[in-house]
């Protein structure tokens, strides 16, 4: 197995993210009913129509860049700790 790139990791996952948070948004605008009930389902019972918003994509851009922002951060990490346990895996095998 090969070492991962550090960067190109955290860029392909904020890459990832953008995608699937626009994707969201567009579920959103579309079908504002049918979002608010799939998310209702990952909630564990919190109704989240009762916090909906009234317009839900005025803030997409800053979301956009934050959930990039965060998506890159975490793939950086994930790849400096895969690399780091891929090289104890190989100091003892």
């Amino acid at each position: 197995m090969s070492r991962l790139t550090v960067l190109g990791t955290g860029l392909a996952l904020a890459v990832t993210a953008a995608l699937l948070n626009s994707l969201r948004a567009a579920a959103v605008a579309l079908w504002p009913a049918e979002a608010i009930s799939f998310a209702n389902a990952w909630t564990h019972g919190l109704d989240l129509q009762q916090i909906s918003a009234t317009a839900p994509l005025t803030c997409f851009a800053y979301g956009l860049i934050g959930i990039a922002a965060i998506g890159f951060v975490v793939g950086v990490v994930y790849a400096w700790g895969y690399n780091q346990m891929h090289d104890v895996g190989r100091a003892q095998g």
